[in-house]
């Protein structure tokens, strides 16, 4: 039954992938279920990452006092209550926070699923892992929005979270029948201390981004938050060097190449984050496609998150890691441009631009994390697997943020009261492209020759 485990887990990230896509989808619906701007919806999305960055630290230390398999279990339950919650919330604030509680899930699912794969096969197949492992969730990638749209279309915007309740079942009922049984053993303490440093570190930064929208002319405010900010980051990363059991090894900043590479992702994260979030706002409100026509459209990028999959290893052969993910990049700048060009109801070029995106999204997630692992060890995989998600989720808050505030100051610049100004998403758009560029530039860092094997550090 232990073949099956590969497909359990796969079926776990393509039900985290499905929840957010069709949540994207119906932004605009909820918000006039909702009577709340489509801009406010971003705390829907904020939620569920702040629920991921919060407990991803947590998740590597409970799988290892109660076992990864329990673990997973209760991630799966945590997720299934933040679903039915979100399903039948009555306003928007009991809508973030059953995303919340969702997010709490997906911290203890998604890193636990991935260490599970990564412990138990040879370093020489991470990287073909790491590229089919993914395809279900690159799947529901693909269905997510399409399934959103007709879901919105023909029944209610409550049923897109009532979808994932069976699927979630599922998944419980064939874990219990897959998983090996592995049982917790005696570890240090939980480090409470780090913990705090880094909710609190999480917490100035989300305090720091929202402010942004009313405080941002206040220079002393302004000035005094992006100060806590830093220093508390700086405390956090003090902190790691000095404890020996801290939440996070410090073995893997001795990595040449890690910290580059989080950078890297970090900042691909929050352009990719920012252009879901403004994607269905531009197609539905700006261009006036339907929930339908838009999740139909987006649907493009699926397809090309799934074929991205499907052709990422052998342009790994073909190229080499670093070349193919640059070309890749350089796509990505071409489409996000391509796209602040687009102001009409095309949907050949839109397709085109959807697919290329959905391609380096898929390519460039992917190879990040194959450069992040390749010579981690097992022992610290857990850790690794914990850091990488945490810059991606931090990406994705930063860019849903970020994108909120930004179309503000655009409008006011250009003097526009609504969202349907077209010009608006252009220059987010455009935003975007060079937030790729920057993404560029660490990767141009990478250097296999100058990564530090970590296995000698253990």
């Amino acid at each position: 039954m232990r073949q099956y485990v590969p497909l359990v887990m796969g079926l776990s990230f393509f039900m985290e992938t499905l929840d957010l896509k069709m949540i994207t989808t119906v932004i605009p619906t909820i918000s006039k279920s909702l009577n709340v701007s489509p801009i406010h919806l971003k705390y829907v999305l904020i939620a569920y990452f702040i629920g991921l960055m919060s407990f991803v630290s947590i998740g590597a230390w409970v799988s290892k006092r109660v076992g990864a398999t329990r673990t997973f279990f209760i991630g799966i339950c945590f997720f299934m209550v933040g679903t039915l919650t979100a399903g039948v919330t009555i306003n928007i604030y009991t809508l973030v926070f059953s995303r919340f509680i969702q997010g709490v899930g997906g911290a203890l699912m998604g890193p636990i699923a991935r260490s599970m794969m990564l412990k138990h096969s040879p370093s020489s197949m991470h990287a073909t892992l790491m590229s089919y492992y993914t395809i279900p969730a690159a799947v529901g990638s693909m269905l997510g929005p399409v399934v959103a749209g007709a879901v919105v279309t023909f029944v209610s915007w409550r049923c897109v979270f009532f979808i994932n309740l069976p699927i979630s079942i599922l998944v419980l009922w064939m874990a219990k029948k897959t998983f090996p049984k592995d049982e917790g053993k005696q570890i240090h303490s939980f480090d409470f201390k780090g913990f705090i440093l880094l909710n609190a570190f999480i917490l100035l930064l989300l305090i720091l981004l929202e402010s942004l929208d009313v405080f941002w002319m206040h220079t002393m405010y302004m000035i005094a938050l992006i100060i806590a900010v830093i220093g508390v980051l700086a405390m956090f990363l003090y902190y790691l060097t000095t404890m020996k059991n801290s939440l996070f090894d410090v073995n893997l900043i001795y990595d040449q190449s890690f910290l580059p590479l989080c950078c890297a992702g970090l900042i691909f994260s929050i352009a990719i984050s920012a252009s879901t979030f403004l994607m269905p706002l531009f197609f539905q409100l700006g261009l006036g496609f339907s929930p339908l026509s838009s999740g139909t459209l987006l649907m493009a990028f699926g397809v090309g998150v799934v074929l991205g999959r499907v052709i990422n290893p052998e342009g790994i052969d073909a190229l080499g890691v670093k070349f193919w993910s640059l070309l890749n990049a350089f796509l990505g700048v071409l489409s996000f441009w391509g796209l602040s060009q687009m102001n009409q109801q095309a949907y050949g070029p839109l397709v085109l631009l959807l697919y290329v995106q959905g391609q380096v999204a898929a390519i460039l997630i992917t190879n990040i994390a194959i450069m992040m692992f390749k010579n981690t060890p097992s022992h610290l995989i857990t850790q690794a697997s914990g850091v990488y998600e945490l810059q991606k989720r931090l990406g994705a808050v930063i860019g849903v943020s970020l994108a909120g505030f930004v179309f503000g100051v655009v409008q006011s610049m250009l003097d526009v009261r609504t969202f349907s100004s077209i010009t608006v998403y252009h220059q987010l758009f455009k935003g975007v492209a060079i937030l790729v560029v920057c993404a560029m530039l660490f990767l141009l860092s990478y250097r296999q020759s100058d990564r530090t094997s970590l296995n000698e550090l253990k």
